[in-house]
């Protein structure tokens, strides 16, 4: 599915991308898992996906790979968030490629189960196809789409600038590609909709900003016909094998080509919400990463950039009341303003807190961590007090040196002067919270 046929591609598909392995290895555990399973059901359908959980781990492993290509990447929450949510897309409906294409192996002619030890080569088979050889291609083509969309995402769209198409510049680029090469137009252009990179499984182009002024602006619709022939390669079927990609991962927030065959697959249609579906329970959005005997626990949503500067705060915070035999539960960034992905969190932040996004919650209870952007602490305290509110009313604020009394008069005189409601106030230092402020009133 993934090879173009140049010898670039012939050699990236036959070896294991060793950067994330453990990721890979596992992955091949898991989907021997859930071929086990289908063989002990006998029979597979889209509605198996909701619940079967060797299914839900392929699709969750899956992921996980992919997000590793996505989080290695600085871009703006609503473009991760985006991203991260057509990854776990896309792992869901190859889950569903393979279970479909090995459930087509079940029965013999006479319409009974094949013994597993009958089956077991061909599932191997498919498993190391799928998540071996296929999941190869898609990483790289997951690295490049992530790439790409940071970069979009940092494009300015004043008038100064143009965009740029390059190639990697040595002897691999594709004649096709090269012929794209210092293509320079504006971002509006209707050529960066259809022919950003990545153009193929493999593709190592990419798009920079130019000053408009430094270099002349290409023929569109020259190049719009060179990337049509870039993104053509016609198979016996009489299809066209590159047209899938012809999107922009940036402009549309799209980690895969929407026309991947992965959508076309029987079933696949029926799939998507189901799909969606499982996003939403706690086995698709959160992973344990602290236990403590007391039966307190940390768990961290899928979705959590663990790179943002406030992660180890909002860590340390959890990992205190986890020690108190407390469930807590570190929460994604949401600030995607579409309805799919207000209907995908609806169930993860509540509609009390609709247009809000506290940091972590506490069986039910949610926080907000703060920290300083001045020198100054009094001003420090301030604005830490009034950003907090914003979020929840109960924060965490990171250590100023100002006596608890101080802290206690501020929050009280905010109370009173701003009509603000504030439950709890703790402060943050060396990895531990101390309560500063309680509302007594507050049960």
């Amino acid at each position: 599915m993934y090879n173009c046929g140049c010898d670039d591609c012939k050699d990236k598909t036959s070896q294991l991308n060793l950067s994330i392995g453990d990721s890979f290895k596992q992955l091949l555990n898991v989907g021997k898992n859930a071929f086990k399973r289908l063989h002990e059901i006998g029979s597979y359908k889209p509605q198996d996906l909701k619940n079967e959980k060797a299914y839900q781990d392929l699709i969750n492993k899956t992921f996980d790979v992919f997000n590793f290509a996505i989080t290695d990447n600085d871009m703006p929450n609503e473009m991760r968030t985006a991203l991260q949510s057509d990854a776990f897309l896309f792992g869901g409906l190859k889950t569903h490629a393979q279970l479909f294409e090995a459930s087509k192996l079940l029965l013999d002619d006479n319409g009974n189960l094949k013994p597993f030890k009958q089956l077991s080569n061909e599932f191997d088979k498919l498993n190391s196809i799928y998540n071996r050889t296929y999941l190869e291609a898609e990483y790289e083509f997951a690295v490049g789409s992530s790439q790409m969309a940071a970069k979009w995402s940092e494009f300015s769209d004043n008038d100064r600038y143009y965009l740029q198409y390059r190639t990697a510049g040595d002897t691999k680029v594709r004649q096709d590609h090269q012929a794209l090469h210092n293509t320079t137009l504006p971002k509006n252009d209707p050529f960066w909709s259809s022919y950003t990179p990545p153009n193929g499984w493999n593709c190592r182009c990419t798009v920079v900003e130019v000053l408009k002024d430094k270099y002349p602006v290409s023929n569109s619709v020259e190049k719009i016909t060179a990337g049509e022939k870039a993104t053509t390669q016609i198979g016996k079927d009489g299809k066209n094998r590159l047209e899938i990609f012809r999107f922009n991962p940036g402009a549309d927030k799209k980690l895969f080509p929407p026309k991947h065959p992965n959508n076309l697959i029987a079933g696949a249609k029926a799939a998507k919400p189901i799909i969606l579906t499982i996003f939403n329970k706690p086995i698709g959005e959160f992973e344990t990463i602290k236990k403590f005997k007391n039966g307190g626990e940390v768990y961290r949503h899928r979705l959590v950039n663990k790179k943002d500067n406030d992660y180890n705060d909002i860590k340390n915070s959890c990992t205190h009341f986890a020690k108190q035999g407390f469930k807590t539960e570190i929460l994604p960034r949401v600030h995607h303003k579409s309805e799919e992905y207000k209907n995908i969190y609806a169930d993860l932040i509540g509609t009390k807190y609709e247009g809000k996004c506290p940091d972590f919650r506490v069986e039910g209870k949610y926080y907000e961590v703060e920290g300083h952007e001045t020198l100054n602490m009094k001003k420090a305290l301030k604005n830490m007090l009034n950003r907090g509110e914003k979020q929840s009313s109960n924060i965490v604020i990171l250590d100023t040196g100002l006596q608890s009394s101080y802290i206690i008069r501020a929050i009280k005189n905010k109370i009173i002067n701003d009509n603000s409601i504030i439950d709890e106030v703790y402060n943050l230092k060396n990895k531990k919270l101390e309560l500063i402020y309680k509302n007594t009133k507050t049960p």
